[in-house]
């Protein structure tokens, strides 16, 4: 379990590093992509004997719900600070909406 503990924490650091949508979407795909250490973990369960699978199949897929959870959570942020940018920036029309 120390791989899943250990991934995680480094995920997690990556993305809340993660200076631009771009690399917070190399995070993501460098853990949970086709070729992903996460997704690597998960393509072992098969040979796995079932009481291991049983152990290990639940808490890679709750690491992977984590990961998604903080990469979309970040993306949300990236958003919204960049609106309120954006919104901070523009003299508008005048109209409110």
């Amino acid at each position: 379990m120390s791989d899943i503990t250990s991934i995680e924490q480094e995920a997690l650091a990556a993305i809340k590093g993660a200076a631009s949508l771009d690399a917070l979407d190399a995070v993501r795909v460098a853990e949970l992509g086709k070729k992903g250490r996460v997704s690597g973990l998960m393509g072992t369960l098969g040979a796995m004997a079932p009481e291991e699978r049983k152990e290990k199949g639940p808490a890679l897929n709750a690491l992977k719900g984590r990961i998604e959870d903080a990469v979309r959570a970040r993306r949300l942020r990236a958003t919204v600070r960049g609106l309120a940018r954006q919104a901070a920036m523009d003299p508008g029309d005048g109209i409110d909406l």
